[in-house]
This record gives structure tokens, sequence and C-alpha cells, in this order.
């Protein structure tokens, strides 16, 4: 008889995938974490370019320092969200 198929293997896969659920959930906690944390930073980070582009204007070294940062974190944030809906289709899938 096949292993995958004991009672036995069953548990045992059982347990597996279990623990690949829990650590999945776990990695989505901090994911959603990060991106919450880095989607804060982001707005912040908005509303000092905004500022600059007032006081010194698009022109200035420091709002296109500043803008470059926004772009960073805008494409790092855009890349969070899709390993969140990834990590969520696996749970689902685990599931």
């Amino acid at each position: 008889e096949n292993y995958e198929d004991t009672f036995v293997g069953l548990d045992a896969k059982i347990h597996k995938s279990s623990k690949q659920l829990e650590l999945y959930e776990t990695k989505l906690s901090k994911q959603k974490g990060e991106y919450d944390k880095l989607k804060s930073t982001l707005q912040s980070q908005i509303s000092k370019l905004n500022e600059l582009e007032t006081t010194l204007g698009k022109n200035s070294k420091e709002y296109k320092n500043q803008s470059e940062l926004v772009q960073k974190n805008s494409v790092a944030l855009t890349r969070l969200a899709t390993d969140i809906d990834v990590t969520e289709r696996t749970i689902d899938d685990l599931n």
C-alpha cells in the first residue's frame, strides 16, 4: 500500500499541511504589517514632496530626490500588495 494512503502517512500529511498553513498565516500577517508601515511612510513622503514643490519648485534637487524616493517606495508597495495576494491564494489553496 502507498505510504501516503496509510493512516500514518495521512496523519503526517495533515500535520505538514497544518504547519504550512500556520507558516503562511504568519507570513501574511508580517506582509500586511510591512504594507501598512510602508503605506504610511509613503503618504508622509508624498506630503513632503508636495511641500517641496510649493516651496522650492519641481526643478530643485531636494524635490527630485524626494520624487525618486516616492517612486521607489510606490513600486515596493505595489510589489508587496502582489506578494500579499499570492500568499492569500496559497492559504486558500491549503484550506
